[in-house]
């Protein structure tokens, strides 16, 4: 959980950076669990990169030492995901864009598609003004899961029609004819052979 300066450290940055505004330090001198006084952003937050593993969303304390009593992660300030308002969201905590419609045409209009020709769906994608798209590695796919939530652990501002298997571009070394693949019903990893067909979510760099 994010917190702000206590008084202490706020009265010692304003003695050792008066000049900034307001009395704030370079982002890279900021102590990594705090957030700006004036509750700006933590320097990479802001511009993407986070602080490591993200929060899984839970909150609720089922049992004392679980997820929910500690809640680790790196800080979100503010709200965890924006709405562009052409189709993208841009999820503030990674600096990664996605389809807000998971049934729409950036997701291959919602059908499942094989691994290769997901690769070249993706790759060939214009959307949004935007021509960079790539299919999501396993760690992007899974940063947006959010383990508070079931059928499917996602933020409601993406349109959700589709709660199945959806492809990442991440080799199962077990077996390289398989690939990681990521299920919106849980939220679960498993392997899919790449001769099989799963849904695609592709994602850009949004810096």
């Amino acid at each position: 959980m994010s917190k702000y300066l206590p008084f202490q450290l706020f009265i010692r940055q304003c003695l050792l950076y008066p000049l900034t505004s307001p009395f704030l330090p370079p982002p890279e001198k900021v102590e990594k669990d705090f957030s700006y006084a004036a509750g700006q952003k933590i320097g990479t937050l802001e511009g993407g990169g986070g602080f490591g593993t993200a929060k899984t969303g839970q909150t609720i304390v089922y049992e004392a030492g679980d997820d929910g009593t500690y809640q680790k992660g790196y800080p979100l300030v503010g709200d965890r995901f924006t709405d562009n308002g052409d189709g993208t969201i841009t999820d503030n905590a990674s600096g990664l864009m996605w389809p807000k419609d998971l049934k729409g045409a950036a997701c291959n209009g919602g059908s499942s598609i094989g691994w290769i020709a997901g690769i070249t769906f993706a790759e060939g994608l214009t959307f949004a003004t935007h021509s960079d798209w790539r299919m999501a590695n396993l760690k992007e796919l899974i940063s947006i899961m959010d383990y508070s939530l079931y059928g499917p652990p996602l933020n409601p501002i993406f349109i959700q029609a589709v709660t199945s298997s959806y492809w990442t571009s991440t080799a199962y070394k077990g077996n390289l004819d398989f690939r990681w693949g990521v299920w919106f019903t849980s939220g679960n990893c498993s392997n899919i052979h790449k001769a099989g067909n799963a849904y695609i979510m592709p994602v850009r760099d949004a810096a």
